[in-house]
């Protein structure tokens, strides 16, 4: 019954879109209003949405599902070229694999992005018309800290119309999540370089949320982003989390699983917030000389830190 009024729809919430769960909408059905589609399914399920059936959507531009077809199934879905905005719930390295088939993405954001070590490496893609990026990253697979995603994502990624990076750790609640699900991947500052050097771009907006990264590393990011007009911060509260132990638990698995695995420095949560960075943001006038601030056009400025490390006075 719902299907007969589709030329009508704006805004489409679909579960398990396959063809024989919907037949009315593989006969030549069309959506000339249909703006947004979410497309939920079960993630482990062999058989992909089948996205075909809304090929008949002129003004389609936005695409929410949790995980994307292969490249051969989106050669089946024409209205490729006309999304703007990709939002993927559980991304992966065989989502990053087609994001060029939307040839004019202008938007994308990639929640839980974890990435199996034993996958290929990710070729270069180029994506000309991005200016918004969310990435939320996890570690379900507990290998964060040796395959850093983040890494790979910063390193076979050109998007010169960049100004907005939100880089999020997406398992921070220790009431919600496990703690061994969080993204512990070390900071990559000179596959950073290389990705603003590379893209030819400059933010006016970053985030980062619950992400390990040297208060250093984040002052030489924002030395190479001098038209930033926002920005957030926001540190764990480590007392919360005993990574030590999280690591020994995880050895342990992989240990019943693999064979034993080399010993190494346990996963450290930087100091972010810290009186260097506080300091860079300043500008200081001593008499004949003064100092320009780190990040001179910054307008917006959020910091949730750490309150049993954070200098109130200093700030």
């Amino acid at each position: 019954m719902f299907t007969e009024q589709c030329s009508r729809w704006k805004h489409a919430r679909v579960f398990q879109l396959v063809e024989a769960n919907f037949p009315a909408l593989a006969d030549g059905r069309s959506f000339p209003l249909l703006e947004t589609v979410e497309i939920r399914h079960f993630i482990d399920e062999p058989e992909y949405p089948d996205l075909h059936l809304f090929n008949s959507a002129p003004r389609l531009h936005t695409l929410k599902i949790d995980k994307l077809p292969p490249a051969e199934a989106l050669e089946t879905f024409t209205p490729c070229f006309q999304i703007t905005s990709l939002i993927v719930y559980h991304g992966d390295y065989y989502d990053l694999l087609v994001l060029n088939k939307f040839s004019n993405l202008k938007s994308i954001v990639f929640a839980k992005l974890d990435v199996d070590p034993e996958i290929e490496e990710l070729p270069p893609q180029t994506l000309p018309y991005v200016t918004t990026v969310d990435f939320q990253l996890s570690d379900f697979s507990e290998v964060s800290y040796g395959c850093n995603s983040l890494k790979m994502l910063v390193e076979k990624l050109t998007l010169p119309s960049l100004t907005t990076l939100m880089i999020t750790n997406q398992v921070y609640d220790r009431d919600l999540e496990s703690p061994e699900s969080m993204f512990k991947g070390v900071w990559p500052p000179q596959s950073f370089s290389d990705f603003f050097q590379r893209s030819g771009c400059s933010l006016t907006a970053l985030h980062l949320d619950y992400i390990s990264i040297p208060d250093r590393e984040l002052i030489a990011l924002l030395r190479l982003n001098p038209s930033l007009v926002e920005l957030r911060v926001k540190e764990i509260c480590r007392k919360d989390y005993d990574f030590a132990a999280i690591e020994s638990r995880r050895r342990r698995r992989r240990r019943r699983k693999r064979g034993l695995l080399p010993d190494g420095p346990f996963f450290k949560f930087e100091d972010i917030i810290a009186p260097l960075l506080l300091t860079s943001l300043h500008a200081y006038n001593h008499g004949l000389t003064s100092t320009s601030p780190l990040v001179p056009k910054l307008e917006r400025l959020r910091f949730v830190a750490d309150g049993f490390l954070f200098d109130d006075e200093l700030f």
